[in-house]
């Protein structure tokens, strides 16, 4: 599992790249990637961003420094675990770099993102929720490429205080509760699950995944990927939306109680037709042509309603 720690960049943000581009600690550079910039002009790009913006303030960007455990994990997947976790939480908004040391008694990477978005010109704000859902998104992809789990009282210690971070945030954000209403609008309009996806796509949600237990998706209102059922609760869960949905689909279909059974019965409106006549008798058959074209037999038998009422009435005559 890899530790996590953030440092502000008030000065010099060139000197913080060149180190982390530092040859000699990232095999010549082959273990250094840019996300939104070229990694040779990186410092140039994010200068250029901030006076594009007029943001060129005290907070210049921010170095995070992701250590794993020795050398648990090869320098190249190090690098590449980076890349996933700036890819998913700064990826469509802001420019970075990514360097991996291995000079250390362990691998590490140092990620350098530019403080203003190249996209709107918003300043990222390095807030207690912002630092757990790092935290929170760099343990699961520790997860997902079979890295070991830190479990010491200090480390659940730190998680659970994550946690009451991500739960404070994810009660009184406004674009947290805009998620939650999208979701709730989407599950009362369908009766799929595939088609409830569909509806969150039409409302500009992108990358909805859902490895069977929990749905995770990219929303028009973060730069991150939010994962709903931590989020939100159980209800928000897969599982829960399905219920969801096929319970709100069954108030939709009327009661069965409601129904009434109708009774039809085939009834003759003219004479009948001798069967046996019509067989043998040719002058018959005339006769019953011309029953035909006047009228007088009707071209198909007429059906008539037969309600229970009906035979209600019909005993009281008899």
């Amino acid at each position: 599992m890899a530790v996590i720690k953030i440092k502000t960049i008030k000065s010099n943000l060139q000197a913080v790249i060149n180190y982390g581009k530092n040859g000699e600690k990232t095999e010549h550079g082959i273990l250094v990637s840019g996300i939104n910039c070229n990694v040779a002009t990186s410092y140039e790009e994010m200068a250029l961003t901030k006076k594009f913006f007029h943001k060129e303030g005290k907070t210049l960007g921010y170095h995070i420094i992701q250590s794993f455990k020795g050398y648990e994990v090869p320098p190249e997947k190090a690098n590449q675990i980076g890349k996933e976790l700036a890819e998913e939480l700064w990826g469509d908004k802001y420019q970075v770099v990514i360097c991996t040391h291995i000079n250390k008694q362990n691998v590490h990477n140092h990620i350098i993102i530019n403080s203003v978005s190249f996209v709107d010109g918003n300043k990222y704000h390095n807030s207690n929720a912002e630092i757990a859902f790092m935290k929170e998104a760099s343990d699961r992809l520790c997860l997902n490429y079979g890295l070991s789990i830190v479990n010491t009282p200090k480390a659940d210690k730190e998680k659970e205080f994550r946690q009451k971070n991500i739960d404070y945030f994810n009660r009184r954000d406004e674009k947290m509760q805009k998620i939650i209403t999208d979701m709730d609008e989407a599950i009362n309009s369908v009766k799929k699950y595939s088609d409830f996806k569909l509806v969150l796509k039409a409302k500009g949600y992108e990358n909805i995944k859902d490895g069977g237990k929990y749905l995770t998706m990219k929303t028009p209102y973060f730069s991150r990927n939010v994962r709903v059922d931590r989020a939100f609760g159980d209800k928000y869960s897969v599982q829960g939306i399905k219920e969801r949905i096929y319970r709100y689909s069954k108030e939709e279909l009327p009661a069965v109680a409601n129904f009434k059974k109708k009774y039809y019965r085939k009834l003759y409106t003219g004479p009948k037709i001798n069967k046996f006549l019509l067989q043998t008798s040719s002058l018959y058959r005339l006769y019953v042509h011309y029953l035909y074209a006047f009228k007088i037999l009707p071209a198909k038998n007429e059906y008539r309603e037969m309600t229970p009422e009906y035979y209600k009435q019909k005993r009281k005559i008899i």
